[in-house]
């Protein structure tokens, strides 16, 4: 997963690109753009990261010395 923010100084604009299967947005009413400080919120779909590692814990996890934990 790659994200990238890209910042205009030019006209103060934020652009995001990601992978397509990231679901990612900038919070645009989280943006602090002063004299000193560049600041905003990315929130994440991570759904989809969620399900799987909801399935995994259910699978049985083998330890370096062949046991089943």
């Amino acid at each position: 997963m790659i994200i990238k923010i890209e910042y205009n100084k030019s006209n103060g604009t934020l652009n995001l690109t990601k992978d397509d299967e990231v679901g990612a947005v900038i919070n645009d009413n989280t943006v602090v753009d002063d004299s000193g400080t560049l600041s905003f919120e990315i929130a994440l779909d991570v759904s989809q990261y969620q399900q799987v590692e909801d399935l995994a814990q259910f699978e049985p996890i083998e330890e370096e010395d062949g046991g089943i934990n």
